[in-house]
């Protein structure tokens, strides 16, 4: 099956837009990396059992870079309605020119850059999965990995325990420019013992 790109992702596509419209009438590069990603983490051993939905990869949020005179600055955000794009425009905005003004202020020297390239790009990948941690079936994992730490400590003689740890995290991406709007979903697990 695919890893289905977010549902959240796809609800926000369009005040992002907006967002990338309206700062770039005052930056000459704009860019939006916006990222929802869900999953779970799991810990098992003989004295110890736990499971999160959150791991090191879960996160939801959305980060803003803009260029000015050859000095870039970014912003990042992740609490805000997206029905409503002007209200998190006007915080941006402020959020922006804070940075500006501080460099101004402080006469801090930058390493001025030249305008990132903006060629116009369109990808949208869903990469293969064959279990999505939001649907996985949690307790049937903790029984395997409870058994595979018992099998641990009956193969290691004097063993004192046998720890394992699984995570899963079903991670959704979307980068858009004036020009590009990329969007990718993919799964990525991995487990230890």
């Amino acid at each position: 099956m695919k890893a289905p790109f977010s549902l959240w992702l796809d609800r926000c596509t369009p005040a992002l837009r907006v967002l990338v419209d309206r700062l770039g009438e005052e930056y000459e590069y704009v860019s939006i990396l916006a990222t929802d990603s869900v999953g779970f983490q799991m810990g098992i051993s003989r004295s110890m059992k736990s499971v999160s939905g959150r791991n090191m990869t879960t996160e939801r949020g959305n980060v803003i870079r803009v260029c000015r005179g050859g000095r870039y600055s970014e912003y990042a955000f992740n609490d805000w309605d997206p029905d409503h794009p002007e209200a998190v425009l006007e915080e941006v905005r402020s959020g922006l020119e804070r940075q500006f003004r501080l460099l101004e202020m402080t006469a801090s020297e930058t390493f001025e850059t030249g305008v990132l390239p903006d060629e116009p790009l369109t990808l949208f990948v869903e990469k293969e999965a064959e279990i999505l941690p939001e649907t996985a079936d949690l307790g049937k994992l903790a029984e395997e990995l409870t058994a595979l730490s018992e099998k641990g400590m009956e193969t290691i003689p004097g063993a004192l325990d046998c720890m394992l740890r699984a995570s899963s995290t079903h991670i959704s991406k979307l980068f858009l420019t004036k020009n590009r709007y990329l969007r990718q979903s993919y799964v990525y697990t991995e487990g230890v013992i």
